[in-house]
């Protein structure tokens, strides 16, 4: 046989290579559970494609040159040889892949949630709903008795409920592998040692769709086991509602994608889901048919809801982003209305509700700005204190429910980092930071809610003290700026005159993490310098020679590390900590330095 035979066969098994390896790639990003974010995937199934190209490529060169020296070389024969040896590799390597991964069972081709109900012993007199420990389930995929991977999940202890003098809570978790037996632990254990041992088969059948026995139970002939905790469990498609609350006449059943743990600031972590949910009003289902956005899309029929808040201020009120199997659609009011409910639509928005409250009481105002978007949850407190509510393009207000939608043209000079600042005295104007219309300067943008038409009032970020923009609130505004009511009725926002600045402070900043940063702005090298000087005195900072290398100062208190850094690109100077260490010694300096801020004492050092 030839060489460019030869070629050939290597140019056919290169070809044939790059198509079963991407195949198998492809294959692995499921089993694996591989990642698209950035590409990462896409990249994988690449470079595994190419391999297979090379590899297979190689194969065929080798295998027909084999051939050709063999008693009866031929094209077809080196090619068959050469496709079978790619093929068979293939086969060696896709299938302890496919056994090493943990791939969710399924049912009629939906993966399977694990229901579990736990019921305390008949002594529990209190309801465990009582009980302020937040308790989680975790389900552990065992293999020669060791944990080797676990999943976990929430256990509702709000829907605690008293069946046979006996409480009962619900919960759930992924099924997320067919390998190894399955354990069940609550977290933290009520009772030290507590798990349960669930049997269930690798790949549940219809049988597993319904409650199991209580269990554990004795073996048979033998006595009974004391009457303590007992669980109980089946399997659910994912696509079903798995829990239903009742929140007046409305009920809502969330139907679970996952679960996933995490964690806000320094609060304990918290069992977040993926959800979507089905509403209910009186037993019907509720439907809402509109515009697929705010402006007036095609007609939609939405059949269950991407997020759902309550809305206290209105007796069977709700706020829902609808959606249909494959598309969301933009906010509404939902308002019971004797047998029925209507709906009004609100506006365009994010999955998690993130209408922020317009109020000029700071109070208020800081509840408001600590409130963090609750997702794969009904939302309770986005609306808890009645008010107003600004939406993209809207003010929702609650008591009495009512929606005022609005287009304005000056919207792209606002700035989204700041929450708004205040509402008219007749509640018709919401106060917004923004940029002049050069975008060189600051302006606050009032915008009229009825008419969608802004006035705009320039900013003098020198006088007013404007440092960290997030960190403007109603106090601010109510100090440098005051409502002046025309003879034609309208309220006007007018800049006052011979105001006394309100004194500089940091700024105090932290992300989902626990890193914490506190900034001095706008500042630059003289305060960079002060601050040092007062680390070191007040502080007890110290420094050694290896620091002098360090980027920025490196100094060091009570034996922990802290950085001081002047950002000349954006105009502060700021000290925070490495990440994954304890960062409160960070706020507990930044509290330090607000007072000695306070004072005035570094007021010439501030650069406007």
């Amino acid at each position: 046989m030839s060489w460019p035979l030869s070629i050939l066969v290597a140019v056919i098994s290169a070809a044939v290579g790059c198509v079963v390896a991407g195949f198998v790639a492809m294959l692995c990003v499921d089993w694996y559970r591989i990642s698209s974010f950035e590409g990462k995937s896409g990249y994988y199934v690449v470079f595994i494609a190419l391999i297979g190209l090379v590899a297979a490529l190689l194969i065929g060169l080798a295998t027909s040159r084999v051939v050709a020296g063999s008693a009866h070389p031929g094209f077809l024969r080196a090619l068959g040889y050469s496709l079978v040896i790619v093929l068979g590799i293939a086969l060696v390597i896709v299938v302890p892949a496919r056994l090493s991964a943990d791939v969710p069972p399924r049912i009629a081709g939906e993966e399977l949630l694990l229901v579990v109900e736990i019921r305390w012993p008949p002594a529990q007199a209190t309801s465990p709903a009582a009980d302020t420990a937040p308790r989680s389930l975790t389900l552990h995929s065992v293999a020669n008795h060791v944990a080797r991977k676990s999943k976990v999940g929430p256990l509702w202890m709000k829907d605690a409920h008293r069946v046979d003098g006996r409480w009962i809570v619900p919960g759930a978790v992924e099924v997320y592998t067919s390998r190894g037996d399955r354990l069940l632990e609550l977290e933290p254990a009520p009772v030290k040692g507590m798990a349960f041992l669930v049997p269930l088969p690798a790949y549940p059948r219809k049988a597993q769709l319904e409650w199991s026995e209580w269990m554990p139970r004795a073996r048979e002939g033998q006595p009974p086991l004391p009457d303590g905790f007992t669980m109980r469990f089946k399997v659910l498609p994912r696509s079903q509602v798995v829990r239903w609350q009742t929140f007046g006449a409305f009920e809502i059943g969330t139907a679970a994608q996952g679960f996933h743990a995490e964690t806000v600031g320094d609060g304990p972590p918290v069992i977040a889901t993926s959800a979507t949910f089905r509403v209910r009003y009186r037993g019907a289902p509720v439907i809402i048919e509109g515009p697929s956005d705010a402006t007036g899309g095609t007609t939609m029929r939405f059949d269950r809801a991407e997020s759902v808040a309550l809305l206290p201020g209105a007796p069977d009120g709700l706020v829902m982003r609808p959606a249909t199997e494959t598309q969301s659609g933009p906010y509404y009011l939902v308002l019971a209305d004797g047998e029925r409910v209507r709906s009004e639509l609100i506006a365009d928005g994010a999955p998690a509700i993130l209408a922020p409250l317009v109020t000029n009481d700071m109070a208020r105002f800081e509840r408001g700005r600590r409130l963090d978007p609750i997702l794969g949850a009904v939302d309770e407190r986005a609306f808890s204190e009645s008010g107003d509510y600004l939406f993209d393009g809207a003010l929702l207000t609650t008591r009495p429910p009512r929606v005022r939608r609005f287009t304005s043209s000056d919207d792209l000079r606002l700035d989204v980092n700041v929450r708004p600042l205040g509402l008219s005295p007749d509640g018709r104007r919401v106060v917004r930071f923004g940029f002049d219309s050069g975008y060189s300067g600051r302006d606050l943008v009032v915008t009229d809610v009825e008419t969608g038409g802004s006035s705009f009032v320039p900013v003098d970020v020198g006088r007013t003290r404007v440092g960290a923009v997030s960190d403007l609130d109603p106090a601010w505004l109510q100090h440098y700026y005051t409502w002046v009511r025309g003879d034609d009725g309208v309220y006007r926002l007018v800049a006052k005159a011979d105001v006394t600045p309100l004194p500089y402070r940091g700024v105090h900043s932290m992300d989902g993490e626990g890193y914490r940063e506190y900034r001095v702005q706008p500042a630059g090298s003289a305060m960079e310098d002060a601050i040092i000087a007062w680390l070191e005195s007040e502080m007890k900072a110290t420094r050694t020679p290896e620091d002098v290398a360090a980027y920025g100062h490196q100094l060091h208190i009570d034996g922990k590390v802290v950085h001081v850094i002047n950002n000349e690109s954006e105009h502060h100077v700021s000290f925070y900590m490495d990440r994954d260490t304890d960062t409160r010694l960070v706020e507990t300096i930044g509290k330090r330095f607000d007072s000695v801020l306070v004072s005035g004492r570094y007021d010439a050092l501030f650069t406007p």
